[in-house]
Protein backbone atom coordinates (compact mmCIF):
# COMPACT_ATOMS: atom_id res chain seq x y z
CA UNK A 1 0.00 0.00 0.00
CA UNK A 2 1.14 3.57 -0.69
CA UNK A 3 3.27 4.88 2.20
CA UNK A 4 1.47 8.21 2.45
CA UNK A 5 -1.94 6.53 2.61
CA UNK A 6 -0.66 4.28 5.38
CA UNK A 7 0.56 7.38 7.25
CA UNK A 8 -2.92 8.85 6.90
CA UNK A 9 -4.52 5.67 8.31
CA UNK A 10 -2.25 5.70 11.35
CA UNK A 11 -2.89 9.38 12.10
CA UNK A 12 -6.64 8.79 11.73
CA UNK A 13 -6.41 5.85 14.14
CA UNK A 14 -4.61 7.80 16.88
CA UNK A 15 -5.97 11.29 16.09
CA UNK A 16 -2.64 12.47 17.42
CA UNK A 17 0.56 13.24 15.47
CA UNK A 18 2.91 12.31 18.32
CA UNK A 19 1.34 8.87 18.85
CA UNK A 20 1.28 8.24 15.11
CA UNK A 21 4.99 9.15 14.86
CA UNK A 22 5.77 6.69 17.64
CA UNK A 23 4.02 3.87 15.77
CA UNK A 24 5.53 4.76 12.40
CA UNK A 25 9.03 5.53 13.76
CA UNK A 26 9.32 8.75 11.79
CA UNK A 27 9.74 12.38 12.77
CA UNK A 28 6.83 14.75 13.24
CA UNK A 29 7.89 17.08 10.39
CA UNK A 30 8.13 14.10 8.01
CA UNK A 31 4.65 12.85 8.95
CA UNK A 32 3.17 16.35 8.73
CA UNK A 33 4.63 16.72 5.21
CA UNK A 34 3.17 13.36 4.22
CA UNK A 35 -0.34 14.35 5.32
CA UNK A 36 0.01 17.80 3.76
CA UNK A 37 0.97 16.26 0.41
CA UNK A 38 -2.21 14.15 0.33
CA UNK A 39 -4.32 17.19 1.23
CA UNK A 40 -2.72 19.18 -1.61
CA UNK A 41 -3.32 16.36 -4.10
CA UNK A 42 -6.98 16.09 -3.09
CA UNK A 43 -7.55 19.79 -2.60
CA UNK A 44 -9.23 19.24 0.76
CA UNK A 45 -8.43 19.36 4.46
CA UNK A 46 -8.35 15.86 5.97
CA UNK A 47 -7.98 16.84 9.63
CA UNK A 48 -8.98 19.64 11.95
CA UNK A 49 -5.97 20.61 14.04
CA UNK A 50 -7.06 20.81 17.68
CA UNK A 51 -5.11 21.89 20.80
CA UNK A 52 -4.83 18.28 21.96
CA UNK A 53 -4.86 16.28 18.79
CA UNK A 54 -6.50 15.99 15.39
CA UNK A 55 -10.00 15.20 14.21
CA UNK A 56 -11.11 13.94 10.81
CA UNK A 57 -13.11 16.39 8.74
CA UNK A 58 -16.22 15.06 6.96
CA UNK A 59 -14.12 14.78 3.78
CA UNK A 60 -11.40 13.06 5.78
CA UNK A 61 -13.90 10.46 7.04
CA UNK A 62 -15.05 9.71 3.49
CA UNK A 63 -11.46 9.40 2.32
CA UNK A 64 -10.55 7.11 5.24
CA UNK A 65 -13.41 4.78 4.34
CA UNK A 66 -12.13 4.52 0.77
CA UNK A 67 -8.52 4.03 1.85
CA UNK A 68 -9.58 1.22 4.19
CA UNK A 69 -11.38 -0.48 1.31
CA UNK A 70 -8.31 -0.11 -0.91
CA UNK A 71 -6.14 -1.59 1.83
CA UNK A 72 -8.50 -4.51 2.34
CA UNK A 73 -8.64 -5.29 -1.38
CA UNK A 74 -4.84 -5.10 -1.55
CA UNK A 75 -4.45 -7.59 1.33
CA UNK A 76 -6.88 -10.03 -0.25
CA UNK A 77 -5.13 -9.66 -3.61
CA UNK A 78 -1.78 -10.47 -2.00
CA UNK A 79 -3.24 -13.56 -0.35
CA UNK A 80 -4.78 -14.81 -3.59
CA UNK A 81 -1.64 -14.16 -5.67
CA UNK A 82 0.65 -15.81 -3.11
CA UNK A 83 -1.63 -18.85 -3.07
CA UNK A 84 -1.43 -19.09 -6.85
CA UNK A 85 2.37 -18.70 -6.87
CA UNK A 86 2.94 -21.35 -4.23
CA UNK A 87 0.24 -23.77 -5.43
CA UNK A 88 -1.44 -23.66 -2.02
CA UNK A 89 -4.76 -25.31 -1.38
CA UNK A 90 -7.84 -23.36 -0.34
CA UNK A 91 -7.56 -21.48 2.95
CA UNK A 92 -10.15 -19.75 5.12
CA UNK A 93 -9.85 -17.47 8.16
CA UNK A 94 -12.99 -17.05 10.27
CA UNK A 95 -13.77 -14.76 13.20
CA UNK A 96 -16.52 -16.22 15.39
CA UNK A 97 -18.42 -15.25 18.52
CA UNK A 98 -19.12 -17.88 21.18
CA UNK A 99 -22.60 -18.77 19.86
CA UNK A 100 -21.32 -19.74 16.41
CA UNK A 101 -18.25 -21.43 17.87
CA UNK A 102 -20.26 -23.56 20.30
CA UNK A 103 -23.22 -24.47 18.09
CA UNK A 104 -22.59 -24.13 14.36
CA UNK A 105 -18.90 -24.01 13.36
CA UNK A 106 -18.24 -27.73 13.72
CA UNK A 107 -20.99 -28.88 11.33
CA UNK A 108 -20.15 -26.10 8.85
CA UNK A 109 -16.50 -27.15 8.80
CA UNK A 110 -17.49 -30.78 8.25
CA UNK A 111 -19.32 -29.71 5.09
CA UNK A 112 -16.47 -27.42 4.04
CA UNK A 113 -13.86 -30.19 4.39
CA UNK A 114 -16.07 -32.55 2.38
CA UNK A 115 -15.66 -30.08 -0.48
CA UNK A 116 -12.03 -29.23 0.27
CA UNK A 117 -10.27 -32.08 2.07
CA UNK A 118 -6.87 -30.32 1.93
CA UNK A 119 -8.13 -26.90 3.01
CA UNK A 120 -6.45 -24.96 5.82
CA UNK A 121 -8.94 -23.20 8.14
CA UNK A 122 -8.25 -20.91 11.06
CA UNK A 123 -11.00 -19.91 13.49
CA UNK A 124 -10.45 -16.99 15.84
CA UNK A 125 -12.80 -16.47 18.79
CA UNK A 126 -14.03 -12.97 19.55
CA UNK A 127 -16.93 -10.56 19.41
CA UNK A 128 -17.87 -8.66 16.27
CA UNK A 129 -16.28 -5.53 17.77
CA UNK A 130 -12.92 -7.27 18.12
CA UNK A 131 -12.89 -9.27 14.87
CA UNK A 132 -14.34 -6.84 12.29
CA UNK A 133 -11.26 -4.55 12.45
CA UNK A 134 -9.15 -7.59 11.52
CA UNK A 135 -11.57 -8.35 8.69
CA UNK A 136 -11.09 -4.81 7.38
CA UNK A 137 -7.31 -5.24 7.51
CA UNK A 138 -7.53 -8.44 5.46
CA UNK A 139 -6.42 -10.57 8.42
CA UNK A 140 -9.74 -12.46 8.45
CA UNK A 141 -11.92 -13.54 5.52
CA UNK A 142 -15.32 -13.38 7.23
CA UNK A 143 -16.84 -12.83 10.68
CA UNK A 144 -19.79 -14.62 12.29
CA UNK A 145 -21.71 -12.77 14.99
CA UNK A 146 -24.35 -10.21 15.89
CA UNK A 147 -25.81 -8.19 13.00
CA UNK A 148 -27.04 -4.63 13.37
CA UNK A 149 -24.06 -2.53 14.36
CA UNK A 150 -23.77 0.93 12.87
CA UNK A 151 -20.79 3.13 12.11
CA UNK A 152 -18.23 3.85 9.40
CA UNK A 153 -16.26 0.70 10.18
CA UNK A 154 -19.12 -1.44 8.82
CA UNK A 155 -19.75 0.55 5.63
CA UNK A 156 -17.15 -1.33 3.62
CA UNK A 157 -18.68 -4.70 4.50
CA UNK A 158 -21.65 -6.80 3.44
CA UNK A 159 -23.64 -8.29 6.30
CA UNK A 160 -26.25 -11.01 6.00
CA UNK A 161 -28.65 -11.99 8.82
CA UNK A 162 -28.87 -15.77 9.20
CA UNK A 163 -30.36 -16.76 12.57
CA UNK A 164 -32.56 -15.12 15.24
CA UNK A 165 -31.07 -15.14 18.73
CA UNK A 166 -33.21 -14.96 21.87
CA UNK A 167 -31.52 -14.80 25.25
CA UNK A 168 -32.64 -16.93 28.18
CA UNK A 169 -31.55 -17.32 31.80
CA UNK A 170 -30.37 -20.64 33.25
CA UNK A 171 -29.62 -21.85 36.78
CA UNK A 172 -28.85 -25.12 38.54
CA UNK A 173 -31.88 -27.39 39.22
CA UNK A 174 -31.88 -26.62 42.97
CA UNK A 175 -32.29 -22.88 42.37
CA UNK A 176 -35.33 -21.36 44.11
CA UNK A 177 -36.53 -19.71 40.90
CA UNK A 178 -37.35 -23.12 39.43
CA UNK A 179 -40.09 -23.43 42.04
CA UNK A 180 -41.99 -20.61 40.27
CA UNK A 181 -44.39 -21.19 37.39
CA UNK A 182 -43.22 -17.91 35.85
CA UNK A 183 -40.47 -15.48 36.80
CA UNK A 184 -40.56 -11.69 36.44
CA UNK A 185 -37.51 -9.46 36.08
CA UNK A 186 -37.87 -8.18 39.64
CA UNK A 187 -37.52 -11.75 40.92
CA UNK A 188 -33.99 -11.89 39.45
CA UNK A 189 -32.82 -9.13 41.78
CA UNK A 190 -30.43 -10.14 44.52
CA UNK A 191 -28.91 -13.10 42.71
CA UNK A 192 -25.34 -13.06 41.41
CA UNK A 193 -24.62 -13.54 37.70
CA UNK A 194 -22.02 -15.39 35.66
CA UNK A 195 -21.37 -13.84 32.26
CA UNK A 196 -20.17 -16.15 29.50
CA UNK A 197 -18.92 -13.93 26.69
CA UNK A 198 -15.83 -12.20 25.32
CA UNK A 199 -17.11 -8.68 26.07
CA UNK A 200 -19.31 -6.70 28.45
CA UNK A 201 -22.25 -6.58 26.00
CA UNK A 202 -24.19 -9.22 27.90
CA UNK A 203 -23.99 -7.21 31.14
CA UNK A 204 -25.12 -4.14 29.24
CA UNK A 205 -28.18 -6.02 27.87
CA UNK A 206 -29.21 -7.12 31.36
CA UNK A 207 -28.67 -3.76 33.03
CA UNK A 208 -30.40 -1.82 30.25
CA UNK A 209 -33.49 -3.99 30.72
CA UNK A 210 -33.29 -3.70 34.51
CA UNK A 211 -32.97 0.08 34.26
CA UNK A 212 -36.01 0.33 31.98
CA UNK A 213 -38.02 -1.47 34.68
CA UNK A 214 -36.65 0.58 37.57
CA UNK A 215 -34.46 -2.24 38.88
CA UNK A 216 -30.93 -2.24 40.30
CA UNK A 217 -27.96 -3.32 38.13
CA UNK A 218 -27.01 -6.99 38.07
CA UNK A 219 -24.33 -8.21 40.48
CA UNK A 220 -21.74 -10.03 38.37
CA UNK A 221 -19.44 -12.52 40.09
CA UNK A 222 -17.61 -13.90 37.05
CA UNK A 223 -16.88 -12.87 33.47
CA UNK A 224 -15.42 -15.72 31.41
CA UNK A 225 -14.93 -16.73 27.78
CA UNK A 226 -14.65 -20.41 28.79
CA UNK A 227 -17.92 -22.35 28.94
CA UNK A 228 -16.64 -25.15 31.19
CA UNK A 229 -15.41 -22.54 33.67
CA UNK A 230 -18.83 -20.88 33.71
CA UNK A 231 -20.75 -24.15 34.08
CA UNK A 232 -18.48 -25.36 36.90
CA UNK A 233 -19.31 -22.29 38.98
CA UNK A 234 -23.01 -22.44 38.07
CA UNK A 235 -23.25 -25.96 39.50
CA UNK A 236 -21.84 -24.88 42.87
CA UNK A 237 -24.20 -22.07 43.89
CA UNK A 238 -27.40 -20.18 43.04
CA UNK A 239 -25.89 -18.12 40.23
CA UNK A 240 -27.79 -17.02 37.13
CA UNK A 241 -26.34 -17.15 33.62
CA UNK A 242 -27.57 -15.32 30.53
CA UNK A 243 -27.13 -17.27 27.26
CA UNK A 244 -28.45 -17.51 23.67
CA UNK A 245 -31.30 -20.02 23.45
CA UNK A 246 -29.26 -22.07 20.97
CA UNK A 247 -27.05 -23.14 23.90
CA UNK A 248 -29.94 -24.59 25.94
CA UNK A 249 -29.36 -28.20 24.84
CA UNK A 250 -25.73 -27.92 25.84
CA UNK A 251 -26.71 -26.42 29.19
CA UNK A 252 -29.29 -29.15 29.84
CA UNK A 253 -26.68 -31.83 29.25
CA UNK A 254 -24.52 -30.11 31.86
CA UNK A 255 -27.31 -30.08 34.46
CA UNK A 256 -28.56 -26.50 34.09
CA UNK A 257 -32.21 -25.57 33.54
CA UNK A 258 -33.93 -22.61 31.91
CA UNK A 259 -35.52 -20.16 34.33
CA UNK A 260 -39.17 -19.59 33.25
CA UNK A 261 -38.91 -15.86 32.53
CA UNK A 262 -42.12 -14.14 31.48
CA UNK A 263 -40.30 -12.64 28.47
CA UNK A 264 -36.71 -12.71 27.13
CA UNK A 265 -34.31 -9.99 28.22
CA UNK A 266 -32.85 -9.42 24.78
CA UNK A 267 -32.95 -10.69 21.18
CA UNK A 268 -31.22 -9.89 17.89
CA UNK A 269 -30.19 -11.28 14.49
CA UNK A 270 -26.86 -13.02 14.03
CA UNK A 271 -25.11 -13.65 10.74
CA UNK A 272 -22.03 -13.11 8.62
CA UNK A 273 -19.88 -10.09 7.72
CA UNK A 274 -17.60 -10.17 4.68
CA UNK A 275 -16.20 -7.95 1.96
CA UNK A 276 -17.18 -8.33 -1.66
CA UNK A 277 -13.47 -8.64 -2.46
CA UNK A 278 -13.06 -11.64 -0.14
CA UNK A 279 -16.24 -13.22 -1.51
CA UNK A 280 -14.45 -13.69 -4.86
CA UNK A 281 -11.93 -16.07 -3.25
CA UNK A 282 -12.82 -19.78 -3.67
CA UNK A 283 -12.81 -20.72 0.03
CA UNK A 284 -14.87 -17.74 1.12
CA UNK A 285 -17.31 -18.17 -1.75
CA UNK A 286 -17.87 -21.82 -0.88
CA UNK A 287 -18.33 -21.12 2.82
CA UNK A 288 -20.87 -18.37 2.09
CA UNK A 289 -22.83 -20.82 -0.06
CA UNK A 290 -22.80 -23.33 2.81
CA UNK A 291 -24.21 -20.65 5.13
CA UNK A 292 -27.00 -19.89 2.67
CA UNK A 293 -27.77 -23.58 2.20
CA UNK A 294 -27.82 -24.27 5.95
CA UNK A 295 -29.70 -21.24 7.26
CA UNK A 296 -31.65 -19.68 4.36
CA UNK A 297 -32.55 -22.39 1.83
Amino acid sequence: MDKQLYHFQVVAKHQNITLACDELHISQPALTRSIKKIEEQLGIELFKRLPRGMELTPSGSVFLNRVNRMDMEYQFALKEINALKSGQNISLRIGSDNLWAEVHISSLLDQFYDLNPEAEVRVKAGTVASTVPELLKGELDLVLGKIGYEGEIFQALTCKPLIPVKFVVVARPEHKLHQQASVTLSMLQGYRWIIYQHSDNYVWHINETFYEHGLRPAKVSLHTAFLDNAVSQMQKDDFLMYIPHQLLNSMSSKGLKQVPLVKPIHSFQSGVYYSEFAAQMPGVRQFLKLLDKTFIS
